[in-house]
């Protein structure tokens, strides 16, 4: 009969489904969506606590919301082309033999991004505004045959943020703002489970034979789902110097989330007999996750007519996930503690933008954004490391009350080294290639 010890193994295993919330995207570090605005897209964000250009400054800092003028809709949408190959190194079963399968393909899936923003100038001193955005966010696929299927396969992140903002003007020089998060986050995970290994652990070579089960030829599927709705709150200063030179400053809370959901499994009918102690079956489940709170410094100076240079840092604390306990309603799986210790990160940027007449601007940046895992925490869920954004732009003034932005990047990652082994006890070992190209269009209209 199988032990306490299997219902142990397929919580840790559940668990391994939602760590990608801890491991995700290679577009910033950690699994954040920088991707907030085509006009920010073309200089790398650079500048974007003190830009405050169209109304993404809502997000970016609501208190640059006074140095627009009247009403803004601003809206783009980002289309975003991930590329991840893997290149095995000598993964091994928990058994030490080879681990079976391919590469994985592309693990890479391609994602739209909307945004959407809305600011209402009420007099010289006050503006409210909406922003409707997504900062975090992954979607990553790989094939069912791959070396890592026991630690991921699929892994579908989304967040929905709708921020009310209120921003006033202090005098000529200083303007403050701030704004509520109420934010919605959703995670589909899976992994492939090896209910041959699984068998041999835990009734013996013969047994586990004479069920027809053995090491790799018998997987079975992992699955979690979870969500959740809370709340945080932002806000930011903004300092004109003068007319040409300007600083800002914008602090954006954490958020925890408590995700309630289901892990469902799928099992061989050859397995079956695994169930017996209530392991491997359907149960509810609990995770508390904490996004983690950022704080941008940035700088902007307009060198004459036609030329402004901005350049910013941003600071996240990642180091708030040191682990991700799992919880399960089911007794016979017990909860899992999976060690993460993150790292802080910082991201930092500098660009420049050029007036070239009254209809066309041009942008151009680049960036340097680190990243919160190392070696020892890296997972196959996405397996990147410290990434370079080189970035260009244009906004075309289409009419006065009407602008038409563009922006595209090319985000390098450095390889990724994997050595993590599973909860089942496979070792994957091996090196990602990754890459990203990012493309996003949009908009103003002033009213």
């Amino acid at each position: 009969m199988p032990s306490r010890r299997f219902g142990r193994s397929m919580g840790v295993l559940a668990g391994t489904g939602l760590l990608v919330l801890a491991a995700a995207d290679a577009r910033a570090s950690g699994f954040q969506l920088a991707e907030q605005g085509a006009k920010g897209l073309g200089n790398a964000f650079a500048g974007g606590a003190a830009m405050a250009s169209d109304a993404s400054t809502i997000f970016h800092n609501p208190a640059g919301m006074k140095r627009l003028e009247g009403n803004h809709l601003s809206g783009s949408f980002s289309f975003i082309f991930p590329s991840g190959k893997f290149r095995d190194k000598g993964s091994t079963d928990a058994l030490g033999s080879p681990l079976s399968g391919g590469s994985g393909n592309d693990g890479g899936v391609t994602a739209v991004v909307p945004v959407s923003y809305v600011l209402f100038t009420l007099d010289e001193r006050w503006s409210v505004g909406l922003a409707i955005n997504v900062p975090f966010g992954l979607a990553t696929s790989w094939s069912s045959g791959w070396r890592g299927r026991y630690q991921a396969i699929e892994s579908d992140i989304k967040t929905i943020n709708i921020q009310p903002t209120l921003a006033r003007r202090i005098d000529e020089h200083w303007s403050v703002g701030a704004g509520l998060n109420y934010q919605y986050i959703e995670a589909t995970l899976s992994n492939q489970v090896d209910y041959g290994t699984i068998a041999v652990g835990a009734l013996g070579p013969a047994p586990a034979a004479a069920l027809g089960l053995a090491p790799q030829k018998n997987d079975g599927r992992a699955i979690v789902n979870g969500d959740d709705w809370s709340f945080g709150w932002n806000a930011g200063v903004l300092y004109e110097v003068d007319e040409d030179t300007r600083f800002g400053v914008h602090y954006r809370s954490k958020i925890e989330h408590t995700l309630r959901g289901e892990g469902k499994f799928v099992v061989p009918q050859k397995a079956k007999p695994l169930q017996a102690t209530g392991a491997f079956v359907d149960s509810n489940i609990k995770a508390d996750i904490t996004l983690p709170e950022t704080i941008n410094l940035s700088g902007v100076h307009r060198l004459n007519q036609r030329w402004t240079v901005m350049a910013d840092a941003q600071w996240t604390r990642w180091s708030r996930l040191e682990d991700l306990v799992v919880d399960f309603a089911n007794p016979a799986q017990p909860n899992s503690v999976l060690d993460l210790q993150w790292d802080d990160t910082w991201k930092l940027a500098a660009g420049a933008e050029y007036e070239y007449d009254d209809y066309w601007t041009f942008r151009f940046g680049a960036a340097r954004d680190t990243d919160p895992t190392n070696r020892s925490t890296r997972t196959p869920r996405l397996p990147t490391d410290d990434r370079w954004w080189l970035s260009l732009g244009f906004t075309y003034a289409w009419s006065e009350d009407m602008d038409v932005d563009f922006g595209y990047t090319h985000v390098f990652v450095r390889d990724g080294h994997v050595d993590n082994v599973g909860s089942q006890g496979d070792r994957v070992v091996g090196r990602s290639k990754n890459a990203v190209d990012l493309f996003a269009i949009g908009g103003t209209l002033r009213f």
